[in-house]
């Protein structure tokens, strides 16, 4: 997973979407925005 993470074009939204799945039960739609919404690289 850490590759997919760190190589994406949003790796800050998709640590937050992956977050938001784990921890706080989001749906897939859900974390999909999410991740569309975080800041591009790092």
């Amino acid at each position: 997973m850490g590759r997919n993470i760190f190589q994406s074009d949003s790796p800050i939204g998709m640590i937050k979407a992956v977050r938001a799945i784990v921890h706080e039960n989001a749906s897939v739609d859900e974390a999909y925005e999410i991740c569309k919404q975080g800041p591009k690289g790092l």
